[in-house]
This record gives C-alpha cells, structure tokens and sequence, in this order.
C-alpha cells in the first residue's frame, strides 16, 4: 500500500507549492492532494468523517474528499517542532497539487521521473492546438472548446480549451464531467453518471488571464456511452456568473 501511494505522490503535479501556516489545501473526490513536511509527522492523523488521510514515508500527508465533503481543518505537529494548521476547501481545479515544505521555508521542485505512455501522449496533446473542434459554448466573452476525443489503449484523452477574450480575469474553480440520458419521460428517472479523469494536465493554471487562454488535458479509464447518452462536461468560475456547458454525444466519441 506504501508503494501504490508513492507512485501517486509521484505521479502529481511536478512543480510544489509553498504551503505556510492558515492557507488553504484544496481537494476533491478523484484527485490526491499531498503535503511533504521537513520532518516526521508526530501525531496521528484524525481528518474525520469528511476527509480521506494517510501519511507515506513518514512526513508525507496524502488527503482526498470524502463523499458528502464539508469544508474543514487539519492540524499536523511534526517532530522538529513544527505545528502546521491548513484549512480544507473542495476545489476539482486547484486539487491534486504536491506541496512541499522546506526548512528554508523556499519553493522545491519535486524530481521527476520518466513518463509513461499514457504521459507522453497527453504532453503531446498538451503542446499543440485543439483540432476538429467536436462542440464549444461561450458566456461574456469566454469560450470552452472541446477537440476530437483520442483513444489510446484503454485510455481516452479529453482536450479542452478555455479562451478568454474579456477583460476581466477568469478564475476556474472546478470542471464536473457526467454521463446522462438525453430523453427522458415524465415517469423515468434521468440517469446521471459522474465520471472521474485519471490524470489532469494544466489544473494547475487556475486563473486564464484577460486575453489569455488555458489548454487542459483529461484522461479517463474507457466507459461506454450508449446511443442517447451523452458525456456532459460543466466548467465553473470561482465567484462568478461565467459558467461554461459542453454536450459530447455518442456519435461524437
């Protein structure tokens, strides 16, 4: 279990973040979040009824939400004397980092490690242009455009674009994605599916700058989607009104 955990750690986001006392660690339901401290931990660790924890090679803290996730806090104590106390918010977009503290209190990069396949196909999406648009949806002035869906292996690859052309800042809170029924009757019950990414590429860009754009990277494990179904993906703003819809059909996939 100790190993499988580390390959995660491994697998994040590669650049960590500076983590101080009272800043916000944001987590989700797919998404690993990882706090390395530059000593063990001491106490054990209680995240309650909300939050999913466990330490990994003694000074590494790995949490995700739990279902029914309510906003909270966590206070860590390591043996150097260091007492760390982090509040909770869910966030898809911001969640899933690996930060990491240093006795220097300065930024470290986190070393990286050969890609694998899976990898080096969403690096190259990532470094090129979104092609064959499949559907797109616009609100004051931004833009979400989803390119053709890839398929390798067992894997699918989502690339989506988010353009701002405003000229205000465009703050991504979270991305949703959801399988659902597109007909339903008065007497059945829609059917809604969420479905989790794998691996996310670019969730770390959280803020598309006015006339900027963000390019983002998903990939799932392969799931069906049955004629009249359809892959919904909802793109939302932190505090604002500017919230994006995408609808990919099956004959689109």
């Amino acid at each position: 279990m100790k190993s499988f955990e580390s390959i995660i750690i491994l697998t994040l986001i590669c650049i960590a973040n500076l983590v101080s006392g009272q800043d916000t660690i944001y987590v989700s339901h797919n998404k690993t979040t990882a706090i390395e401290f530059p000593a063990r931990i001491a106490n054990p660790v209680n995240a309650g009824r909300h939050l999913i924890a466990a330490v990994t090679g003694d000074n590494v803290l790995t949490v995700k939400a739990s279902q029914g996730f309510f906003p909270s806090q966590i206070r860590i104590t390591t043996e150097d004397g260091g007492d760390y106390h982090f509040p909770v918010a869910f966030s898809y977009g911001r969640a899933g980092r690996f930060y990491r503290l240093a006795n220097s209190q300065e930024t470290v990069a986190v070393d990286a490690r050969r890609k694998t396949p899976k990898e080096e196909v969403s690096s190259k999406l990532a470094s090129g242009r979104v092609r064959n648009v499949v559907t797109s949806d616009k609100k004051g002035r931004v833009k979400a455009e989803l390119g053709q869906i890839s398929v390798s292996g067992n894997t699918l690859f989502y690339k989506l674009k988010i353009e701002n052309n405003s000229s205000i800042n465009y703050d991504l809170d979270f991305v949703r994605f959801y399988v659902r029924d597109l007909k339903t009757t008065k007497r059945t019950v829609t059917q809604e599916r969420e479905i989790h990414p794998t691996q996310a590429i670019g969730a770390s860009q959280n803020t598309i700058t006015a006339g900027g754009s963000g390019l983002y990277i998903f990939t799932f494990d392969k799931f069906p989607l049955a004629k009249g179904q359809a892959l919904f993906t909802e793109i939302y703003e932190k505090n604002g009104a500017r919230n994006l819809y995408l609808k990919v059909t099956a004959e689109k996939m």
